[in-house]
């Protein structure tokens, strides 16, 4: 995803204050050109392959992951400190993550799909320094805050959509596997996100659309 990688902090590596270090930026995911190269004093090369993702893009084709290697020298780049042999345990965490966050959207969207049946990831930040205004009123009433923020623009057949997701650390099944939960949501910026957010609750409960 765009901005800090989500998923680090639930494998042991420190997170960074902040994200920086960002320049000449990808307007679309807000990253700098790929790097495949290996990293000053990287003890060995990782793979360069990617893996396609189900996310479709604005142009027809779907967006692809970062590689172990791209996400090894983002890490570093954005103040991480990464080891390469959790590269690829990160990256397929982040891949299964963002699977979901997306899974989540197209809940949403299939509230539309008489207008729409073919919604589109335009766009994406991550933010994970700037809570949401849910996730600060959950905090104060004593969750734990997200470990990270996405912004997501949705092509809605010629409308843009904005979604706002939060990514929570969950409570591991076995002791050993990360868990995670995430809460994706349009913004309430129009009488219908309105609708949908004040709707979703009931359309849920009487079996209208299907979470999973």
């Amino acid at each position: 995803g765009g901005g800090c990688p989500v998923g680090f902090g639930s494998i042991g590596t420190a997170a960074p204050v902040a994200c920086v270090g960002q320049a000449a930026l990808n307007k679309l995911n807000n990253m700098e050109t790929p790097n495949q190269q290996p990293a000053p004093g990287q003890p060995y090369a990782l793979p360069k392959g990617r893996v396609e993702s189900s996310i479709p893009t604005s142009n027809g084709s779907n967006w692809i992951y970062p590689s172990e290697q791209m996400f090894f020298n983002a890490m570093r780049r954005k103040g991480w400190d990464p080891t390469v042999e959790d590269m690829a345990a990160v990256v397929q965490i982040h891949n299964a993550v963002n699977e979901r966050a997306w899974h989540q959207v197209l809940v949403w969207e299939r509230l539309h799909e008489s207008v729409c049946d073919n919604p589109r990831l335009v766009r994406f930040q991550g933010k994970p320094t700037e809570p949401t205004p849910k996730a600060r009123v959950m905090q104060l009433l004593g969750y734990a805050p997200p470990f990270d923020r996405h912004d997501w623009v949705v092509d809605r057949c010629g409308t843009e959509v904005s979604y706002l997701i939060d990514f929570y650390r969950g409570k591991s099944r076995d002791g050993y596997s990360p868990s995670f939960h995430i809460d994706a949501r349009p913004v309430i910026d129009s009488p219908s996100t309105f609708m949908d957010r004040a709707m979703m609750p009931l359309y849920k409960a009487f079996g209208v659309v299907k979470a999973n």
